[in-house]
């Protein structure tokens, strides 16, 4: 740990890895995952350390599935490293990646960039998902573009799907029409008003984890298949 004042400790993060953190769209989980390696890792002055699911759901106060979806796509994308595969006793042993050039999570372009950058790190991830909504521009806004820049300016919960979406296909979802967009506005509209963010977050992640091949991964086709998603989900 790096020093001490009035009886706190601080963990020693570069400036560069802050500066990186904020030009890549991670999601909120994903965010308070990196914290909790930044602090078990640095903040002991070390590189790397074990970290099984039921601590880190302890330290971030995540689902299990919340965690084991995160942690899956920050090492798929290459922002943290797997040092030891976990299993049966094992935990996993992580690494961040400081080759920032490696990693493959979505980043923002100059101009939402510096719309964001007013937002510290530590308030974007303290204020959680719920949260996040008070930085979505207008709906009225959003109905003026006939494609879907759902990260910067869309939903909560449109948010929550082009993430998933990227992190399987790694690139953002495809253009849909401007009456399409109309639809797709007020079924999003009706599903806020069935679920929470959390309980759509494990819908959209059971639906990605479940596509078959010929699924292109289109949000217009899980619109459809949110009701039978729901009623599976609560009756388990």
């Amino acid at each position: 740990m790096s020093g001490i004042q009035n009886n706190e400790w601080f963990t020693k993060i570069s400036n560069q890895s802050l500066e990186a953190i904020q030009r890549y769209k991670f999601t909120t989980n994903q965010l308070k995952i990196i914290l909790v390696v930044w602090r078990y890792t640095y903040g002991y002055q070390r590189e790397e350390h074990e970290f099984s699911l039921g601590f880190l759901e302890s330290t971030t106060n995540l689902t299990r599935t919340r965690v084991s979806e995160s942690l899956k796509g920050l090492i798929e994308n290459k922002v943290l490293l797997e040092i030891q595969k976990g299993g049966g006793r094992k935990s996993k042993i992580l690494s961040f990646n400081k080759n920032y050039d490696e990693w493959q999570i979505e980043k923002y372009s100059s101009t939402s960039l510096q719309n964001d950058t007013s937002r510290s790190l530590q308030n974007d991830t303290s204020r959680g998902l719920q949260d996040d909504t008070q930085y979505i521009k207008s709906k009225e806004m959003i109905k003026k573009k006939i494609y879907l820049d759902l990260p910067i300016q869309g939903s909560l919960f449109l948010k929550i799907y082009n993430q998933h979406f990227f992190n399987k296909y790694h690139k953002q979802h495809m253009m849909v029409s401007e009456k399409n967009h109309e639809v797709l506005l007020k079924e999003i509209e009706r599903i806020e008003e069935l679920t929470d963010h959390e309980e759509f977050e494990d819908i959209v992640y059971y639906h990605f984890a479940n596509l078959p091949k010929d699924n292109n991964g289109n949000i217009l086709a899980f619109i459809p298949a949110f009701q039978r998603y729901l009623e599976e989900i609560r009756s388990e």
